[in-house]
């Protein structure tokens, strides 16, 4: 797959019959559409993104992320248009191979979790034809006045029940042959990725508009610009990741308000934190990405300060192209860089 074209396609539709506007209403400072183009734009392993919409703000909003836009026909934007028209009419309209369809009602997926959908995707190609995000779930459920997943005489706790999985529409990657063939953004031989619980937060009425801006704006009860050094603020894309440093951050006791990103950075690797923590892997390179960055706006050497993150960053791609060990990596950076 990696000779073949992946277009991310973000649809959004001008009216919403259960929220009013809801890709532009304000949501956790911005709006659903500015942060998941914000976060696909970070994502180099898509080709291309196209903003598939009737929406004149929409179309202008991708434009002004430099991502391409479809305008949408009437019929296809409408309520009487069903799911298998609007997924055959977008595949024959997007110029790829492979989709991935990515909606602005879930805003809580993380870039790492972009990154591992794709790698799952393009390694299980043999195998599947299609795949996409799912939750599982652990009810007792009945249906047509019958159970479906246990024996009432003889009722299992909920921990016990099998997996049903529950289709999220978070992520979703098919090629544009089966998309058309199939009218639908699954194949005949789909793979599931489950996604965790937070990211599975899907926007679809008022209530969890509500409370995936709570998620995003008051983790834990609290406000996240109280619990972040400025330092940290800025290095942030999707309320996802602010999460996961704060829930890291009092899971491991440390105190964000109070520390800089340099000890930051000298604390995980120190404590080893990226290897302990699958979420820390990914955002010690964001933290890093967010150092350079601070060191060349200050600094008066700036060739050397891109000659070292230049240097980084080659180290890093054959660190994950050939899987070696990122301790080297991060080790060197620590000593050279932040120890200087």
């Amino acid at each position: 797959m990696s000779r073949q074209k992946l277009t991310a396609i973000v649809p959004v539709r001008k009216g919403s019959q259960r929220i009013k506007n809801k890709n532009f209403k304000p949501f956790a400072g911005k709006n659903l559409l500015r942060i998941k183009l914000e976060i696909l734009k970070k994502i180099d392993i898509i080709d291309s993104i196209v903003v598939n919409s009737d929406s004149d703000e929409a179309l202008s909003m991708a434009e002004e992320f430099g991502v391409e836009q479809f305008r949408r026909e009437g019929y296809y934007a409408s309520s009487e248009c069903n799911n298998s028209d609007f997924f055959q009419n977008l595949a024959e309209n997007t110029d790829s191979d492979f989709i991935m369809y990515s909606p602005c009602t879930a805003p809580l997926i993380l870039e790492e979790t972009y990154y591992d959908f794709i790698s799952r995707f393009r390694n299980g190609l043999d195998r599947s034809d299609s795949l996409t995000t799912v939750s599982p779930v652990k009810s007792h459920l009945w249906l047509d006045g019958r159970p479906m997943n246990y024996d009432p005489n003889n009722s299992p706790n909920t921990q016990d029940l099998p997996d049903i999985l529950r289709l999220n529409y978070g992520l979703s990657i098919i090629s544009k042959e089966n998309m058309i063939k199939h009218r639908n953004i699954v194949g005949s031989k789909p793979s599931f990725y489950k996604l965790d619980d937070f990211e599975a937060v899907d926007v679809d009425n008022p209530i969890d508009f509500e409370f995936a801006e709570y998620i995003a704006n008051k983790v834990l009860n609290e406000n996240t610009a109280d619990l972040l050094n400025y330092e940290l603020i800025n290095y942030y894309n999707t309320p996802g990741e602010i999460i996961n440093l704060i829930i890291f951050a009092k899971k491991n006791k440390i105190n964000l308000k109070n520390i800089t990103l340099k000890k930051l950075l000298i604390l995980i690797i120190n404590e080893n934190y990226y290897n302990k923590d699958k979420y820390v892997k990914h955002f010690i390179f964001n933290l890093i990405q967010n150092y350079f960055l601070n060191l060349f706006t200050k600094s008066k050497k700036k060739k050397r300060i891109y000659l070292l993150y230049s240097n980084f960053i080659n180290m890093s791609y054959n660190c994950n192209k050939y899987n070696l060990n990122y301790e080297n990596l991060f080790m060197e950076f620590k000593t050279k860089i932040l120890n200087e």
